[in-house]
């Protein structure tokens, strides 16, 4: 049978994160930030909660891979409650790091956004016992659809260097190598230019 992307609600919230979560496990970005998967996937229970279901849409594939997206002009900040159950989830296991940390990410990555309106692709996971079965590859193209439908660019980092290959296939392009601190790893902000 082939599987199918669905729209995760929030009824998903729990199994979407922690699959997003497990897929990150080993990446370099997300820990640098976090420190761990448990933490990154209380970050992710917000972000979907707050920012993604109600801003824009969430995707999964058989509990195995779940992808997080944003149509143009949606903003993708907090608001205030929200940031301050985020720091109320993180400090107490892991002190203000991980918050000073994330901060500083979204504001390094925002300054490399494209100027132009684009979709962008804020995570996207499989579960690595199911990683290579082109799960991955079927939630970025269900994702790239709307795109090419609306005749706009999309928009993702990658923060591993070997998923570049992955991204390259349904045509992102790197645009430039870049790290949110002289301490932290590469990320490649990559762009894709819609396709009729």
């Amino acid at each position: 049978m082939v599987p199918v992307v669905q729209k995760a609600g929030a009824a998903e919230i729990e199994t979407t994160t922690s699959v997003i979560a497990r897929a990150f496990a080993d990446d370099p970005v997300a820990m640098w930030i976090f420190g761990s998967p448990e933490l990154f996937q209380k970050a992710l229970r917000i972000l979907m909660k707050d920012v993604y279901l109600p801003r824009g849409f969430v995707t999964q594939v058989e509990n195995k891979g779940a992808s997080m997206w944003l149509p143009p002009g949606a903003s993708n900040d907090l608001t205030l409650w929200a940031l301050l159950r985020f720091i109320s989830s993180i400090v107490p296991g892991a002190g203000f790091d991980p918050i000073l940390r994330s901060l500083k990410a979204a504001d390094r990555m925002d300054s490399l956004k494209p100027k132009e309106p684009f979709l962008y692709l804020f995570a996207i996971g499989v579960d690595p016992s199911a990683q290579g079965q082109g799960l991955g590859s079927l939630l970025i193209k269900d994702g790239l659809r709307l795109a090419d439908a609306e005749g706009m660019p999309a928009y993702l980092e990658s923060s591993k260097r070997e998923n570049i290959p992955l991204y390259e296939r349904h045509g992102f392009e790197v645009v430039e190598e870049a790290r949110i601190a002289d301490d932290a790893p590469q990320f490649w902000p990559m762009l894709r230019q819609p396709r009729s």
